[in-house]
């Protein structure tokens, strides 16, 4: 059984502002496909009239309308990550996020989701980011393609070019700090970063954690937490 099989409960966040409206009905489906909408809630400033065509269609799926004015910039972005990361704190029902927008900056709100042990769910539009696609437990790609005069919205679970040329690689980059862990760790089965890093950089000098999306070796490790531990004194398990 896959991770999203096992999913009961999810909760739904939408960014209305950089989403088109025309897609929530696919939205909502490949969600659903996922496990139970147990809430539903969409972000903007909806004193904007250019969201005001989301109206009916938030009345007739149940969906909330969360208000942010736009004080300042990504004002109803921000607004969306601290709720998911209260409902993460506080609400024992929810299971797993899913995640619609096409704005990459929900990157890290993912990340951390997935590093406390909830499924994310991302769902977005071709030009959505890969580091957000990356970043989530599964990423579904919507579109819209007109066909003669009825457009027809096929949901597609694929990976772009250049996200599979990053998962490429990140296996070999995993590759290569398992066998630098291995190699650094002392007899209490750990090894410290450092030495960890300075091996990879023998194995390999060209080594470039940017092309796997990590800033650094230490975001590579954090980011995949159930093949690595840091511990105290900055050294590393490999589970």
């Amino acid at each position: 059984m896959s991770i999203a099989q096992s999913i009961k409960n999810l909760h739904v966040l939408i960014d209305a502002e950089n989403i088109s409206h025309n897609l929530l009905d696919l939205v909502l489906r490949e969600a659903r496909s996922h496990g139970k909408l147990v809430k539903k809630v969409a972000y903007g400033d909806w004193s904007n009239s250019g969201l005001a065509v989301w109206k009916d269609l938030l009345h007739k799926e149940a969906i909330s309308a969360h208000q942010q004015f736009n004080f300042g910039k990504d004002s109803a972005d921000h607004a969306m990550i601290m709720d998911a990361i209260e409902d993460a704190v506080t609400d024992k029902s929810i299971d797993g996020f899913c995640i619609v927008t096409g704005d990459g900056g929900f990157h890290l709100l993912a990340q951390r989701l997935r590093e406390k042990g909830f499924f994310v769910l991302g769902i977005g539009t071709k030009t959505t980011p890969n580091r957000l696609r990356l970043a989530c437990s599964e990423f579904s790609e919507i579109c819209q393609k007109p066909i003669g005069d009825d457009p027809v919205i096929n949901i597609t679970e694929r990976v772009s070019p250049d996200v599979k040329k990053l998962m490429t690689e990140r296996k070999k980059l995993l590759s290569l700090i398992s066998w630098a862990i291995k190699d650094a760790k002392s007899s209490f089965g750990h090894a410290n970063v450092s030495n960890v890093g300075s091996r990879i950089k023998i194995r390999n000098p060209s080594v470039n954690y940017l092309d796997s999306g990590f800033k650094n070796l230490r975001a590579a490790i954090t980011f995949h937490d159930k093949k690595f531990l840091i511990i105290e004194n900055d050294c590393i398990l490999l589970l």
